[in-house]
């Protein structure tokens, strides 16, 4: 077997960092996280840590900047797989249904949040991927209004809405007793996007 190269090395050990801080802050929360926790998980020492990661907000922002990258990405990729509008709907409430299953991240999600609250910094480096976030959602709510030749809906809005209640279901399906069923959200999905399509009754005001 060949040897990795140095910078597959490193690679290497950013993404056993990444995946070690992934769990480490869902399961202590970021004020109960350390950095030596997560280096010890990750099978590494602390220089190694600070060889990748200006600290731990910084390998916090990492995650949310690859989580949503991904997100976009499939939002993508589902809008533009068919010209079909009811097709598109279905695929995108099939897919966001799912998000409760990654129960990790469900509890990431809300100390992002958190954070953001605590940490001026944190909320300033956070809000360019936020604003990226949102931009990659409106782009997929104005490939919808295209294909249902809606013209009076605020993608910006609509993006933000959809956002939110994703993130709401998602929180609430994934308590200890749900009380939304897999067919549930889907149906709440696939209702709040078609909702979103309406147009707006102050849009030609």
């Amino acid at each position: 077997m060949a040897r990795m190269t140095r910078e597959e090395t490193r690679e290497q050990t950013r993404e056993r960092l990444l995946a070690a801080a992934r769990t480490v802050f869902a399961r202590n929360g970021f004020g109960g996280a350390s950095i030596d926790g997560i280096a010890e998980r990750a099978g590494y020492s602390r220089g190694a840590f600070y060889s990748n990661f200006a600290g731990k907000e910084a390998i916090f922002l990492e995650l949310l900047a690859r989580h949503m990258e991904g997100e976009r990405e499939a939002g993508r990729r589902i809008a533009e797989s068919s010209a079909d509008l009811n097709q598109i709907i279905d695929a995108l409430a099939e897919r966001y249904a799912t998000d409760q299953n990654d129960q990790e991240w469900c509890m990431l999600s809300v100390e992002f949040s958190l954070q953001e609250g605590r940490s001026p910094a944190f909320a300033e480096q956070a809000a360019a991927l936020n604003a990226a976030h949102l931009a990659g959602s409106a782009e997929v709510v104005r490939r919808l209004c295209q294909i249902a030749n809606v013209h009076a809906v605020d993608p910006n809005r609509a993006a933000a809405l959809f956002l939110a209640f994703r993130q709401g279901l998602a929180l609430a399906a994934a308590g200890p007793a749900p009380q939304l069923s897999p067919s549930d959200i889907q149906t709440g999905l696939r209702l709040f996007i078609r909702a979103l399509l309406t147009p707006d009754e102050d849009a030609g005001a």
